[in-house]
């Protein structure tokens, strides 16, 4: 009788940073976006933008929906609190994608994935 095993190694890594910037707007090409980058004292990364409409469609309700439950884990209340926050981020390999940004204490998560399916 043959045995086959496998595994799955799964690794994830929460990191401490400061946000860096977060600008709020149109593209060149008309894409209204979020963009946050991270500076972790040695690293920097971003996320990729949300969309959330062009100037010639409707608004999309994602970019709102991730922006306020952004501000719900973060516990803030306007979006220039951002810049210069400390939070932490995570990501599912070393030098991967984040895929959560997170509150610096408490276990309060926002989970890209849920936003960038939709």
């Amino acid at each position: 009788m043959k045995y086959i095993y496998k595994f799955t190694i799964f690794f994830m890594e929460i990191l401490n940073c400061r946000i860096e910037t977060a600008n709020l707007g149109f593209e060149d090409h008309g894409i209204f976006t979020l963009f946050l980058s991270f500076d972790g004292g040695g690293w920097g990364q971003g996320i990729p933008g949300i969309c959330w409409g062009t100037q010639n469609s409707p608004p999309t309700g994602t970019g709102i929906s991730f922006l306020m439950d952004l501000f719900t884990a973060l516990e803030i209340m306007t979006f220039s609190e951002l810049k210069g926050m400390i939070v932490r981020i995570r990501r599912e390999e070393h030098r991967g994608m984040i895929t959560g940004i997170g509150h610096p204490i408490k276990n309060k998560w926002v989970m890209l994935d849920d936003y960038w399916k939709k």
